[in-house]
């Protein structure tokens, strides 16, 4: 369980910032691949 999550995508362009259920499932898919790499 995440309290905050601050997310930056450059490629996408997409500002992501605030509580992990706010966010889409797709998005957190796409994201956490972004983050791992």
């Amino acid at each position: 369980m995440q309290k905050l999550v601050t997310i930056y995508l450059d490629r996408e362009g997409y500002r992501i910032r605030g509580q992990s259920d706010l966010v889409p499932k797709k998005w957190t898919v796409k994201l956490e691949s972004h983050r791992l790499s």
